[in-house]
Protein backbone atom coordinates (compact mmCIF):
# COMPACT_ATOMS: atom_id res chain seq x y z
CA UNK A 1 0.00 0.00 0.00
CA UNK A 2 1.11 3.59 -0.43
CA UNK A 3 0.36 6.56 1.79
CA UNK A 4 0.18 9.86 -0.08
CA UNK A 5 0.27 13.13 1.84
CA UNK A 6 -0.01 16.68 0.62
CA UNK A 7 0.22 19.97 2.58
CA UNK A 8 -0.37 18.29 5.91
CA UNK A 9 1.22 20.03 8.94
CA UNK A 10 4.92 20.49 8.05
CA UNK A 11 4.87 18.00 5.16
CA UNK A 12 4.55 19.53 1.69
CA UNK A 13 4.28 16.24 -0.20
CA UNK A 14 5.21 12.62 0.47
CA UNK A 15 4.56 9.14 -0.93
CA UNK A 16 5.44 6.33 1.48
CA UNK A 17 5.24 2.58 0.89
CA UNK A 18 3.67 0.70 3.78
CA UNK A 19 4.70 -2.88 3.05
CA UNK A 20 6.63 -5.12 5.39
CA UNK A 21 8.86 -2.76 7.36
CA UNK A 22 9.02 0.96 6.69
CA UNK A 23 11.81 2.86 8.41
CA UNK A 24 11.63 6.65 8.62
CA UNK A 25 14.84 8.10 10.03
CA UNK A 26 16.00 11.64 10.55
CA UNK A 27 16.55 14.43 13.03
CA UNK A 28 13.95 15.68 15.48
CA UNK A 29 11.11 17.84 14.17
CA UNK A 30 11.40 16.68 10.57
CA UNK A 31 7.93 15.11 10.28
CA UNK A 32 8.70 11.50 11.28
CA UNK A 33 6.05 11.23 13.98
CA UNK A 34 3.48 12.96 11.78
CA UNK A 35 3.51 9.97 9.40
CA UNK A 36 2.57 7.51 12.15
CA UNK A 37 -0.15 9.77 13.49
CA UNK A 38 -1.64 10.23 10.02
CA UNK A 39 -1.80 6.45 9.53
CA UNK A 40 -3.38 5.98 12.95
CA UNK A 41 -5.97 8.71 12.45
CA UNK A 42 -6.81 7.83 8.85
CA UNK A 43 -7.85 4.29 9.73
CA UNK A 44 -9.34 4.82 13.15
CA UNK A 45 -11.30 8.02 12.56
CA UNK A 46 -13.06 6.45 9.58
CA UNK A 47 -13.41 2.82 10.66
CA UNK A 48 -16.75 3.15 12.48
CA UNK A 49 -17.76 6.64 11.38
CA UNK A 50 -21.40 5.67 10.68
CA UNK A 51 -21.63 4.06 14.10
CA UNK A 52 -20.04 7.13 15.70
CA UNK A 53 -22.60 9.38 14.03
CA UNK A 54 -25.47 7.26 15.38
CA UNK A 55 -23.95 7.15 18.88
CA UNK A 56 -23.41 10.91 18.97
CA UNK A 57 -27.01 11.53 17.97
CA UNK A 58 -28.32 9.00 20.47
CA UNK A 59 -26.13 10.40 23.26
CA UNK A 60 -27.42 13.91 22.60
CA UNK A 61 -31.03 12.69 22.67
CA UNK A 62 -30.34 10.84 25.93
CA UNK A 63 -28.81 13.97 27.49
CA UNK A 64 -31.85 16.01 26.46
CA UNK A 65 -34.16 13.39 27.94
CA UNK A 66 -32.09 13.27 31.15
CA UNK A 67 -32.66 17.00 31.57
CA UNK A 68 -36.38 16.56 30.95
CA UNK A 69 -36.60 13.74 33.52
CA UNK A 70 -34.62 15.75 36.06
CA UNK A 71 -36.91 18.73 35.53
CA UNK A 72 -40.02 16.62 36.10
CA UNK A 73 -38.64 15.03 39.25
CA UNK A 74 -37.09 18.06 40.93
CA UNK A 75 -39.29 20.94 39.81
CA UNK A 76 -42.63 19.22 39.65
CA UNK A 77 -42.24 16.74 42.49
CA UNK A 78 -43.58 13.78 40.59
CA UNK A 79 -43.35 10.33 42.11
CA UNK A 80 -43.46 8.80 38.65
CA UNK A 81 -41.22 5.73 38.25
CA UNK A 82 -38.06 6.84 36.39
CA UNK A 83 -37.97 3.59 34.42
CA UNK A 84 -41.35 4.50 32.91
CA UNK A 85 -39.95 7.82 31.74
CA UNK A 86 -37.11 6.03 29.95
CA UNK A 87 -39.58 3.57 28.42
CA UNK A 88 -41.23 6.61 26.86
CA UNK A 89 -37.91 7.63 25.31
CA UNK A 90 -37.46 4.23 23.69
CA UNK A 91 -40.97 4.55 22.23
CA UNK A 92 -40.39 7.92 20.58
CA UNK A 93 -37.05 7.19 18.91
CA UNK A 94 -38.67 5.41 15.98
CA UNK A 95 -41.81 7.46 15.42
CA UNK A 96 -42.56 10.28 12.98
CA UNK A 97 -41.49 13.75 14.11
CA UNK A 98 -45.03 15.08 14.38
CA UNK A 99 -45.92 12.27 16.81
CA UNK A 100 -43.10 12.85 19.30
CA UNK A 101 -44.77 15.63 21.31
CA UNK A 102 -48.09 13.75 21.31
CA UNK A 103 -46.52 10.52 22.63
CA UNK A 104 -44.67 12.38 25.39
CA UNK A 105 -47.84 14.24 26.43
CA UNK A 106 -50.02 11.12 26.43
CA UNK A 107 -47.56 9.05 28.45
CA UNK A 108 -46.56 11.75 30.93
CA UNK A 109 -50.20 12.84 31.24
CA UNK A 110 -51.02 9.62 33.06
CA UNK A 111 -48.93 10.82 36.01
CA UNK A 112 -48.63 14.61 35.78
CA UNK A 113 -50.97 17.50 35.06
CA UNK A 114 -49.93 18.35 31.51
CA UNK A 115 -52.08 21.48 31.52
CA UNK A 116 -49.44 23.09 33.72
CA UNK A 117 -47.79 25.74 31.50
CA UNK A 118 -44.31 24.71 32.66
CA UNK A 119 -44.99 21.07 31.76
CA UNK A 120 -46.38 22.10 28.37
CA UNK A 121 -43.25 24.13 27.64
CA UNK A 122 -40.91 21.38 28.87
CA UNK A 123 -42.61 18.79 26.64
CA UNK A 124 -42.61 21.08 23.62
CA UNK A 125 -38.95 22.11 23.94
CA UNK A 126 -37.86 18.50 24.57
CA UNK A 127 -39.81 17.23 21.56
CA UNK A 128 -38.42 19.97 19.31
CA UNK A 129 -34.83 19.33 20.37
CA UNK A 130 -35.21 15.56 19.82
CA UNK A 131 -36.56 16.29 16.32
CA UNK A 132 -33.51 18.48 15.62
CA UNK A 133 -31.13 15.76 16.78
CA UNK A 134 -32.88 13.10 14.70
CA UNK A 135 -32.80 15.27 11.56
CA UNK A 136 -29.29 16.66 11.87
CA UNK A 137 -27.16 16.35 8.74
CA UNK A 138 -25.28 13.09 9.18
CA UNK A 139 -22.76 14.20 6.57
CA UNK A 140 -21.89 17.41 8.44
CA UNK A 141 -21.76 15.50 11.71
CA UNK A 142 -19.33 13.01 10.13
CA UNK A 143 -17.06 15.86 9.05
CA UNK A 144 -17.11 17.33 12.55
CA UNK A 145 -16.35 13.98 14.22
CA UNK A 146 -13.38 13.39 11.89
CA UNK A 147 -12.19 16.98 12.39
CA UNK A 148 -12.28 16.59 16.16
CA UNK A 149 -10.35 13.30 15.97
CA UNK A 150 -7.58 14.89 13.92
CA UNK A 151 -7.52 18.12 15.90
CA UNK A 152 -7.20 16.23 19.18
CA UNK A 153 -4.23 14.36 17.73
CA UNK A 154 -2.57 17.28 15.94
CA UNK A 155 -3.48 20.04 18.41
CA UNK A 156 -5.64 21.96 15.92
CA UNK A 157 -2.85 22.33 13.37
CA UNK A 158 -3.75 20.05 10.48
CA UNK A 159 -3.30 22.33 7.48
CA UNK A 160 0.10 23.60 6.45
CA UNK A 161 1.24 26.77 8.21
CA UNK A 162 3.87 27.22 5.49
CA UNK A 163 1.77 26.91 2.33
CA UNK A 164 -1.29 28.85 3.39
CA UNK A 165 -4.66 28.62 1.66
CA UNK A 166 -3.92 25.08 0.50
CA UNK A 167 -5.96 21.98 1.32
CA UNK A 168 -4.38 19.08 3.15
CA UNK A 169 -4.86 15.70 1.49
CA UNK A 170 -4.36 12.10 2.60
CA UNK A 171 -4.79 9.09 0.31
CA UNK A 172 -4.54 5.36 0.91
CA UNK A 173 -5.88 4.01 -2.36
CA UNK A 174 -5.66 0.34 -1.34
CA UNK A 175 -8.33 1.02 1.29
CA UNK A 176 -10.28 3.63 -0.64
CA UNK A 177 -9.31 6.16 2.03
CA UNK A 178 -9.34 9.80 1.03
CA UNK A 179 -9.38 12.77 3.41
CA UNK A 180 -9.25 16.46 2.64
CA UNK A 181 -8.94 19.33 5.13
CA UNK A 182 -9.36 23.08 4.88
CA UNK A 183 -8.77 25.48 7.78
CA UNK A 184 -8.17 22.44 10.05
CA UNK A 185 -11.59 20.99 9.26
CA UNK A 186 -12.48 17.90 7.26
CA UNK A 187 -14.29 18.87 4.05
CA UNK A 188 -14.19 15.54 2.21
CA UNK A 189 -13.73 11.86 2.99
CA UNK A 190 -14.13 8.45 1.38
CA UNK A 191 -13.46 4.94 2.60
CA UNK A 192 -13.99 1.30 1.82
CA UNK A 193 -14.76 -1.40 4.38
CA UNK A 194 -11.58 -2.70 6.01
CA UNK A 195 -10.64 -4.78 9.01
CA UNK A 196 -7.10 -3.56 9.63
CA UNK A 197 -6.13 -2.23 13.04
CA UNK A 198 -3.51 0.48 13.38
CA UNK A 199 -1.61 0.72 16.66
CA UNK A 200 0.72 3.59 17.43
CA UNK A 201 3.11 3.02 20.33
CA UNK A 202 5.13 6.07 21.25
CA UNK A 203 5.26 5.62 24.98
CA UNK A 204 6.05 2.46 27.00
CA UNK A 205 4.38 4.08 30.00
CA UNK A 206 1.00 3.33 28.42
CA UNK A 207 1.17 0.20 30.61
CA UNK A 208 0.80 2.43 33.67
CA UNK A 209 -2.52 3.72 32.35
CA UNK A 210 -4.36 0.50 31.55
CA UNK A 211 -6.31 0.41 34.80
CA UNK A 212 -5.72 3.95 36.01
CA UNK A 213 -7.66 7.19 35.85
CA UNK A 214 -4.75 9.15 34.34
CA UNK A 215 -5.58 11.11 31.22
CA UNK A 216 -4.34 9.43 28.07
CA UNK A 217 -3.73 10.33 24.45
CA UNK A 218 -5.99 9.01 21.68
CA UNK A 219 -3.28 6.56 20.64
CA UNK A 220 -2.88 5.26 24.19
CA UNK A 221 -6.63 4.93 24.70
CA UNK A 222 -7.00 2.86 21.54
CA UNK A 223 -4.35 0.36 22.70
CA UNK A 224 -5.66 0.35 26.28
CA UNK A 225 -9.18 -0.42 25.08
CA UNK A 226 -7.93 -3.34 22.98
CA UNK A 227 -5.89 -4.78 25.87
CA UNK A 228 -8.74 -4.45 28.37
CA UNK A 229 -11.20 -6.00 25.93
CA UNK A 230 -8.99 -8.96 25.08
CA UNK A 231 -7.98 -9.70 28.67
CA UNK A 232 -11.63 -9.69 29.71
CA UNK A 233 -12.46 -12.36 27.12
CA UNK A 234 -11.25 -15.86 26.57
CA UNK A 235 -10.30 -16.21 22.93
CA UNK A 236 -8.89 -19.73 23.20
CA UNK A 237 -8.80 -20.44 19.45
CA UNK A 238 -7.07 -17.12 18.64
CA UNK A 239 -4.56 -17.65 21.45
CA UNK A 240 -3.81 -21.17 20.25
CA UNK A 241 -3.13 -19.94 16.72
CA UNK A 242 -0.83 -17.25 18.07
CA UNK A 243 1.04 -19.68 20.32
CA UNK A 244 1.96 -21.79 17.30
CA UNK A 245 3.69 -18.77 15.75
CA UNK A 246 5.31 -17.45 18.89
CA UNK A 247 7.93 -20.04 19.71
CA UNK A 248 10.90 -18.44 17.95
CA UNK A 249 9.89 -14.94 19.08
CA UNK A 250 9.51 -16.11 22.67
CA UNK A 251 13.06 -17.38 22.58
CA UNK A 252 14.13 -13.85 21.71
CA UNK A 253 11.81 -12.22 24.25
CA UNK A 254 13.09 -14.50 27.01
CA UNK A 255 16.46 -12.77 26.71
CA UNK A 256 14.75 -9.64 28.03
CA UNK A 257 11.63 -10.79 29.83
CA UNK A 258 10.81 -14.39 30.72
CA UNK A 259 8.03 -13.69 33.19
CA UNK A 260 4.40 -14.57 32.61
CA UNK A 261 1.99 -11.65 32.31
CA UNK A 262 -1.01 -12.12 34.61
CA UNK A 263 -4.14 -10.07 35.21
CA UNK A 264 -4.82 -9.70 38.93
CA UNK A 265 -6.82 -7.20 41.00
CA UNK A 266 -7.63 -5.13 37.90
CA UNK A 267 -3.98 -4.69 37.03
CA UNK A 268 -1.11 -6.49 35.32
CA UNK A 269 1.84 -8.26 36.90
CA UNK A 270 4.89 -10.22 35.83
CA UNK A 271 5.16 -13.59 37.53
CA UNK A 272 8.60 -15.21 37.68
CA UNK A 273 9.43 -18.77 38.76
CA UNK A 274 12.18 -17.64 41.12
CA UNK A 275 10.22 -14.76 42.74
CA UNK A 276 7.55 -15.49 45.34
CA UNK A 277 5.28 -12.57 44.49
CA UNK A 278 4.43 -11.18 41.02
CA UNK A 279 5.93 -7.79 40.19
CA UNK A 280 3.63 -4.96 39.13
CA UNK A 281 4.27 -3.78 35.60
CA UNK A 282 4.44 -0.27 37.06
CA UNK A 283 7.63 -1.23 38.90
CA UNK A 284 9.62 -2.46 35.91
CA UNK A 285 11.97 -0.30 33.85
CA UNK A 286 10.81 1.68 30.80
CA UNK A 287 12.92 -0.55 28.58
CA UNK A 288 11.33 -3.70 29.99
CA UNK A 289 7.90 -2.14 29.50
CA UNK A 290 8.66 -1.84 25.78
CA UNK A 291 9.16 -5.60 25.57
CA UNK A 292 6.15 -6.26 27.81
CA UNK A 293 3.82 -4.31 25.50
CA UNK A 294 4.87 -6.46 22.55
CA UNK A 295 4.53 -9.65 24.57
CA UNK A 296 1.00 -8.71 25.70
CA UNK A 297 -0.11 -7.85 22.18
CA UNK A 298 1.25 -11.08 20.77
CA UNK A 299 0.05 -13.39 23.55
CA UNK A 300 -3.50 -12.12 23.41
CA UNK A 301 -3.80 -12.01 19.64
CA UNK A 302 -4.25 -8.23 19.56
CA UNK A 303 -1.95 -7.99 16.55
CA UNK A 304 -3.30 -9.77 13.48
CA UNK A 305 -2.14 -10.29 9.92
CA UNK A 306 -2.10 -7.12 7.82
CA UNK A 307 -2.50 -4.88 10.88
CA UNK A 308 -0.27 -1.82 11.00
CA UNK A 309 2.05 -1.31 13.97
CA UNK A 310 3.66 2.12 14.26
CA UNK A 311 6.64 2.34 16.62
CA UNK A 312 7.65 5.94 17.19
CA UNK A 313 11.30 6.13 18.26
CA UNK A 314 11.17 2.83 20.19
CA UNK A 315 14.87 2.97 21.01
CA UNK A 316 14.55 5.96 23.34
CA UNK A 317 14.27 3.91 26.54
CA UNK A 318 16.54 1.06 25.43
CA UNK A 319 20.22 0.37 26.08
CA UNK A 320 22.11 -0.17 22.77
CA UNK A 321 22.30 -3.91 23.57
CA UNK A 322 18.52 -4.06 23.93
CA UNK A 323 18.05 -1.94 20.80
CA UNK A 324 19.61 -4.80 18.85
CA UNK A 325 17.34 -7.35 20.53
CA UNK A 326 14.23 -5.22 20.03
CA UNK A 327 15.09 -4.73 16.35
CA UNK A 328 15.37 -8.48 15.71
CA UNK A 329 12.09 -9.13 17.52
CA UNK A 330 10.36 -6.53 15.32
CA UNK A 331 11.77 -8.14 12.18
CA UNK A 332 10.63 -11.60 13.31
CA UNK A 333 7.16 -10.31 14.20
CA UNK A 334 6.81 -8.87 10.71
CA UNK A 335 7.92 -12.11 9.11
CA UNK A 336 5.83 -14.45 11.26
CA UNK A 337 2.63 -12.37 11.53
CA UNK A 338 2.82 -10.60 8.15
CA UNK A 339 2.21 -7.18 9.67
CA UNK A 340 2.95 -3.75 8.24
CA UNK A 341 5.42 -2.13 10.65
CA UNK A 342 6.38 1.54 10.51
CA UNK A 343 9.38 2.60 12.58
CA UNK A 344 10.66 6.10 13.19
CA UNK A 345 14.15 6.41 14.62
CA UNK A 346 17.20 8.60 15.02
CA UNK A 347 19.44 5.88 16.45
CA UNK A 348 22.25 4.53 14.22
CA UNK A 349 22.36 1.38 16.41
CA UNK A 350 18.70 0.69 15.81
CA UNK A 351 18.79 1.52 12.11
CA UNK A 352 21.80 -0.72 11.48
CA UNK A 353 20.13 -3.52 13.47
CA UNK A 354 16.99 -3.33 11.34
CA UNK A 355 19.10 -3.35 8.19
CA UNK A 356 21.11 -6.36 9.41
CA UNK A 357 18.20 -8.48 10.69
CA UNK A 358 15.93 -7.88 7.69
CA UNK A 359 18.72 -9.36 5.54
CA UNK A 360 19.35 -12.19 8.00
CA UNK A 361 15.68 -13.19 8.08
CA UNK A 362 15.06 -12.65 4.38
CA UNK A 363 12.63 -9.72 4.35
CA UNK A 364 14.97 -7.01 3.12
CA UNK A 365 13.08 -7.04 -0.19
CA UNK A 366 10.03 -5.59 1.58
CA UNK A 367 11.86 -3.14 3.82
CA UNK A 368 11.94 0.50 2.78
CA UNK A 369 14.03 3.33 4.17
CA UNK A 370 13.07 7.00 4.18
CA UNK A 371 15.07 10.03 5.21
CA UNK A 372 13.08 12.81 6.84
CA UNK A 373 14.66 16.21 6.49
CA UNK A 374 13.88 19.92 6.34
CA UNK A 375 13.94 22.09 3.26
CA UNK A 376 15.99 24.91 4.75
CA UNK A 377 14.81 27.53 2.27
CA UNK A 378 11.07 27.11 2.92
CA UNK A 379 11.20 25.17 6.21
CA UNK A 380 8.94 22.29 5.21
CA UNK A 381 9.52 18.58 5.85
CA UNK A 382 10.67 16.22 3.11
CA UNK A 383 10.31 12.42 3.30
CA UNK A 384 12.41 10.75 0.60
CA UNK A 385 12.94 7.08 -0.26
CA UNK A 386 16.65 6.23 0.13
CA UNK A 387 16.78 2.45 -0.36
CA UNK A 388 19.75 2.81 -2.71
CA UNK A 389 21.55 5.35 -0.51
CA UNK A 390 20.88 4.49 3.13
CA UNK A 391 24.28 6.03 3.81
CA UNK A 392 22.53 9.42 3.60
CA UNK A 393 20.71 8.57 6.83
CA UNK A 394 23.92 7.53 8.59
CA UNK A 395 25.58 10.73 7.42
CA UNK A 396 22.81 12.79 9.00
CA UNK A 397 23.12 10.82 12.25
CA UNK A 398 26.93 11.15 12.28
CA UNK A 399 26.98 14.91 11.78
CA UNK A 400 26.45 15.77 15.49
CA UNK A 401 29.41 13.51 16.44
CA UNK A 402 31.59 15.30 13.90
CA UNK A 403 30.44 18.64 15.31
CA UNK A 404 31.36 17.44 18.80
CA UNK A 405 34.82 16.29 17.64
CA UNK A 406 35.38 19.66 16.00
CA UNK A 407 34.31 21.44 19.18
CA UNK A 408 36.66 19.34 21.29
CA UNK A 409 39.46 20.05 18.82
CA UNK A 410 38.91 23.78 19.18
CA UNK A 411 39.45 23.42 22.92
Amino acid sequence: MELNIKNFASIKEASIKIDGITVIAGENNTGKSTIGKILFASFNSLRDIDKEVRLNILNSINRQWDNFVLDLITMHKTDMDISILYDILSNILNVEDEDIEKIISNNVGEYIDINDKFIIEAIKSTANRIKEYKNISKEKLSYNIISKYYNDLFYKQINSRIFKNTNAEIKLNDFGILLEFKDDKCIKFKKNIYDNNVFLIDNPFVLDKIYSSYSSSITDLYLIDKIRHIYNKDYIVDKTLVEEKLEIIYKMLSNAINGKIINKDNDFYLAFDNITEPISIHNISAGLKSFTIIKMMLEEGILKEKDILVLDEPEIHLHPKWQLLYAEIIVLIQKVFNLHIVITTHSPYFLESIELFTKKHGIDDKTNYYLSDINIKENYSTINLVNDRISDIYYKMATPIEDLIDALGDN
